[in-house]
């Protein structure tokens, strides 16, 4: 069933799923209350001192509100246009590029999504990277894009592995 919590494991490891429910908008929503519940199962059972949030698009950031209430720590990994855009790629429903500014009235609108909808949940959700330990970019230039549409706290985590010495 959707939104139901459902555990695996792969190598050994503990694998905690959730599968939401088809949705036209679900790459736009920030919020599922569904999710809140079986994350908290998660954060019951392993009872982590920090967590990494990474590609959450779908599960949304529930998530990170449920961590934030339990007094977890979090990281937010940025690496495509979710946390800042209505389109998680910037693209406009034309095919153009439209990059975030710091107005949030400057959208990249998506069909079937109002502007006070788009300008809350843009504040919502920089209201959670502002309360993140740390908010990392996978790269300097899309670390300024983020500075330059008002969030300041991001770091760089370039994407990559670093060279490895060969034995």
């Amino acid at each position: 069933p959707f939104d139901a919590l459902r555990c695996d494991s792969y190598r050994g490891r503990p694998v905690f799923r959730v599968s939401p429910a088809p949705d036209k908008l679900r790459d736009w929503h920030p919020f599922n209350p569904r999710h809140a519940e079986p994350f908290r199962t998660v954060l019951d059972r392993v009872r982590p001192d920090i967590v990494h949030f990474h590609c959450i698009q779908r599960l949304t950031a529930t998530l990170v509100q449920v961590a934030a209430e339990a007094g977890i720590p979090y990281l937010v990994t940025l690496h495509d246009g979710w946390w800042l855009s209505d389109s998680q790629f910037f693209i406009d429903r034309d095919g153009r590029l439209h990059l975030p500014s710091p107005d949030p009235l400057d959208i990249c609108a998506v069909e079937g999504v109002g502007l006070p909808d788009s300008v809350a949940r843009r504040r919502a959700l920089a209201d959670l990277l502002g309360r993140a330990a740390a908010v990392l970019s996978v790269s300097r230039a899309f670390a300024g894009l983020h500075r330059r549409a008002g969030i300041g706290n991001v770091r760089v985590l370039e994407n990559g592995v670093p060279a490895l010495r060969p034995l």
